[in-house]
């Protein structure tokens, strides 16, 4: 069965253009399921299913989803909660897949998949994550206030030492895409890397590991 790679990360720090484009590049795009509003630029089946919460929640009841979890959030300084989560029919077995998750649903992909899962972690600062909010249209303050402090809270660099494979700093997409497809050629043809944290440095092609 082909491999699945996984993205994780701090918010908007390009996972999801990361992904799209590893689709363009013959991989299957995993989508999740969520409650949260659609957005102006965003489609039915892109970036998510878009469901309601009784929906999702009769989904998880008979055990449909991979993972799924719920956000406690602020939108427009109003509370809300949101639902996401991964169907199984989502996973295709004939084929490499891509999927976004946080730190929850990667433990869960990995527990279910084992080793056909392939974790990397996009980094990105908070500068530019604020930057690119404010481009796609989608900047609210408070909101963003509360995704720094929860990106703070689920990934402490020793969880990320746990859960990920490899750290890619996000200097652009389709750089970051190649450097993917490398490190994935590179696990396929029997080269095995992991992080060296001990010596852990920025490497010429930007992602952060060493080989075994």
């Amino acid at each position: 069965m082909k491999k699945i790679i996984i993205l994780a990360g701090f918010s908007a720090s390009g996972k999801d253009t990361i992904a799209r484009l590893i689709e363009k590049n013959g991989a299957h795009f995993i989508i999740s399921n969520t409650t949260r509003p659609m957005r102006d630029y965003e489609d039915q089946g892109n970036p998510y299913w878009f469901i309601t919460e009784k929906e999702f929640l009769d989904m998880a009841d008979k055990g449909e989803f991979i993972e799924h979890r719920k956000y406690n959030t602020l939108l427009n300084n109003i509370p809300e909660v949101w639902h996401y989560g991964v169907h199984k029919n989502e996973v295709k077995n004939d084929m490499l897949n891509v999927v976004v998750l946080d730190m929850m649903g990667v433990r869960e992909f990995k527990e279910y998949f084992g080793d056909r899962c392939i974790v990397f972690f996009i980094n990105a600062s908070e500068e530019e994550r604020r930057r690119r909010c404010r481009v796609r249209g989608d900047y609210d303050s408070s909101e963003f206030e509360r995704r720094l402090e929860d990106d703070k809270k689920q990934f402490p660099m020793e969880v990320i030492k746990q859960e990920v494979d490899y750290i890619i700093e996000s200097t652009g997409a389709d750089e970051n895409v190649e450097e993917i497809f490398k490190i994935i050629k590179e696990n396929d043809s029997g080269t095995k890397w992991r992080f060296n944290y001990r010596e852990t440095r920025l490497c010429k092609n930007s992602f952060w590991a060493f080989k075994s």
